[in-house]
């Protein structure tokens, strides 16, 4: 385990790649996780950020298929690209209400089982929660201005679908969003939203 003192400002690109580590704590005193930090970490099972963190890098900790709930402080403003691309075991992540952007590929094949995009966050990068086949439960806030090519791609599809219910409060709904969840039996679209994409519901229940 890896416990940071006090004056830890930052921890740098590939400080911790392919360690041993179980359990990291980010003191409050650290504003930046840089890219592949903690990548393939494979035995990392807790990650716990302080209230002064405002970015994670870029595949800060991809392929650590360990870990498995992830709590992200209102003072991170952005996750990078590939940040927890195949953390396979990643079954729950709350995001802090400072949240603005969420970049490629940020949650790619993930377990993620629930998931909630807060008001804050405008930007979704492409494919950035694509394969999340065992995601039961959908709400996208009403600040995303922005959404990259099949950010939601493969949620469902003609072997997993497990989403059941989904609220979307985005104002354009973009194309592909929920093909073929032949098991969604609730679906709340806000009054923010003024237009839908092609393909946007194909073959939903």
């Amino acid at each position: 385990s890896a416990t940071f003192g006090s004056g830890v400002t930052s921890i740098g690109s590939y400080a911790f790649q392919n360690s041993a580590l179980t359990s990291v704590t980010i003191p409050d005193s650290g504003t930046s996780i840089s890219s592949s930090a903690f990548a393939g970490a494979t035995s990392l099972t807790s990650a716990t950020f302080g209230s002064g963190v405002t970015s994670i890098g870029s595949s800060a900790f991809y392929g650590a298929t360990s870990l498995t709930s992830v709590t992200i402080p209102d003072s991170v403003t952005s996750i990078g690209s590939n940040a927890f691309y195949g953390a396979t075991s990643l079954t729950s992540v709350t995001f802090g209400s400072g949240l603005i952007s969420i970049g490629e590929s940020a949650f790619q094949s993930t377990a993620l089982t629930s998931l909630m995009i807060p008001n804050s966050v405008t930007t979704i990068g492409s494919y950035a929660f694509r394969n999340l086949t065992s995601l039961t439960s959908l709400t996208l806030g009403s600040g995303i201005t922005s959404v990259g090519y099949r950010a939601f791609n493969n949620i469902c599809n003609s072997t997993d679908n497990n989403l059941i219910s989904a609220e979307l409060n985005l104002s354009i709904i973009p194309e592909y969003l929920l093909q073929y969840c032949s098991q969604l039996s609730s679906l709340t679209l806000g009054d923010s939203v003024t237009s839908i994409g092609s393909h946007a519901f194909e073959n939903t229940a």
